[in-house]
């Protein structure tokens, strides 16, 4: 997301109609309006963007094929409209990320399993990957794209791990010491210098953000049990968002290593779940369920 001077997002409606809102500081009251992201070649109406560029003016999702009956990767720019993409053998896709640039598309696919794929500027790249593989996310300048990849073609846990867009080749990021080996990486920061997401350690699944080389386990948040998972990160680096179990239920965090992992709360009413998705550029602003 971008620094919270005017955010601008995007939620999926049926028929691909997204609302459009700017939040500006001091904000009383936002003039809300919807804006139209028509169907292209055999995509019905139905459609969910799961990715925005950080200034807003692209997107990813997939919306309903009839040729495949079943969901299909997109792109919509403000210059260009909507791009159908036909990943190659493909019966269903999603593009889970998107460059600012709009040009880079990634996600995953479904062919006899599930596997990854990288659009850039019209051409689909050949992806290294093994089935179970699943592309989370790609970076602001367009060179990588994140997710996870098995370690070998008999298994289907995955390993965070970053794929360069010029080639298509993965490498490890690794996992937490101890536990079993199973890890996701979910985001990374506009710099390039930080990634996010989820590993495997002697206490269980944890948030994990790595730096270099180096994969730190953030803990979680006290009570319930042993469970945390980072899904965004600041511009540099510094703020960590994401979801945690606690004595409440799961809840909302943001992490920081001047105050560790912070609880966020809920809204009021109801049963207590709550979810931090993703972070403003400067680590100010938090949006989540």
């Amino acid at each position: 997301m971008r620094s919270p001077s005017c955010f601008s997002g995007r939620l999926a409606f049926r028929p691909l109609v997204f609302l459009s809102a700017c939040l500006c500081a001091g904000w009383s009251g936002a003039q809300v309006t919807f804006q139209v992201v028509p169907a292209t070649n055999d995509l019905t109406g139905m459609g969910t963007a799961l990715a925005l560029s950080q200034d807003g003016s692209a997107l990813s999702g997939a919306g309903w094929s009839l040729t495949n009956w079943a969901p299909r990767a997109f792109r919509w720019t403000a210059t260009a409209g909507t791009t159908q993409f036909d990943v190659p053998s493909a019966v269903t896709s999603s593009g889970w990320g998107v460059s600012d640039s709009g040009t880079v598309v990634a996600g995953w696919y479904f062919q006899s399993d599930v596997g990854a794929f990288i659009w850039n500027n019209g051409t689909y790249h050949t992806v290294t990957y093994r089935y179970g593989a699943v592309i989370r996310t790609v970076s602001a300048d367009g060179s990588l794209a994140l997710g996870a990849n098995p370690a070998n073609n008999t298994s289907a846990v995955g390993i965070a791990a970053q794929w360069a867009i010029s080639t298509g080749s993965p490498t490890s990021l690794g996992d937490l010491a101890g536990g079993a080996t199973e890890s996701e990486a979910r985001r990374i920061s506009a710099d390039n210098s930080t990634i996010v997401g989820w590993g495997t350690s002697d206490s269980g699944v944890e948030a994990f953000r790595r730096v270099g080389t180096t994969m730190t386990g953030l803990g979680d948040l006290p009570g319930g049990k042993f469970f945390s998972q980072a899904l965004a990160v600041s511009s540099n680096g510094v703020v960590v968002v994401g979801r945690s179990d606690s004595t409440n239920g799961m809840q909302a965090f943001r992490w920081s290593s001047t105050n560790g992992m912070v609880a966020l709360g809920d809204l009021p009413g109801g049963a207590f779940y709550s979810e931090a998705t993703d972070v403003s550029g400067d680590g100010t602003i938090i949006v989540g369920t």
